[in-house]
């Protein structure tokens, strides 16, 4: 299985309060049958807050703050859906600075539901074209744009293909 390369990565998942609940249960399920390593990356200390329908979900623990976080400390990033998350991502600073990072190195980034919005309202030109919305799962370049939770298991095989091509257009340059 093309995610098996995934296990040896470590992946910042980017959330803020009123992230979707749903996706990221799916999302650390799948994780955790492949072993790979998913941190949680948030402006707020200690816990942060899922959505969940029209209330306040469950809290997870926060792993890092987002402004002490490098780029280069992570081999991708993961940002979920969720009005409020990414209303709030979109205001802090340091989701930019790590988007414009994480583009320069041609970093594999998956984007789930509206999350695929979000780097063009931070104006961040991530190399890649829009997103087919319709579509489960649509990938250009780095960018892995996955429609809803149902399609996590795809876009992780998307993701372990990004991984493999950026490999072979390392070792083809060397």
């Amino acid at each position: 299985m093309q995610t098996a390369i995934l296990s040896a990565k470590k992946f910042a998942l980017i959330l803020a309060h009123g992230f979707a609940e749903a996706e990221f249960i799916q999302l650390q399920k799948l994780t955790m049958q492949q072993n790979i390593r998913l941190k949680v990356v948030s402006a707020h200390s200690g816990l942060v807050n899922s959505q969940s329908g029209a209330g306040i979900g469950m809290s997870f623990p926060v792993d890092a703050a987002i402004s002490e976080t490098l780029a280069m400390d992570y081999d991708g990033m993961i940002i979920l859906s969720g009005e409020r998350h990414l209303a709030k991502l979109e205001d802090e600073l340091h989701t930019g600075r790590l988007l414009r990072a994480a583009a320069r190195e041609s970093m594999p980034i998956m984007l789930v539901g509206d999350a695929a919005n979000l780097p063009s309202k931070l104006d961040i030109d991530m190399n890649a074209s829009v997103a087919d919305l319709n579509a489960e799962v649509s990938r250009d370049k780095q960018m892995v744009y996955v429609r809803d939770a149902d399609a996590l298991a795809d876009g992780l095989r998307h993701l372990a293909d990004a991984f493999n091509e950026a490999d072979l257009d390392e070792s083809e340059a060397a």
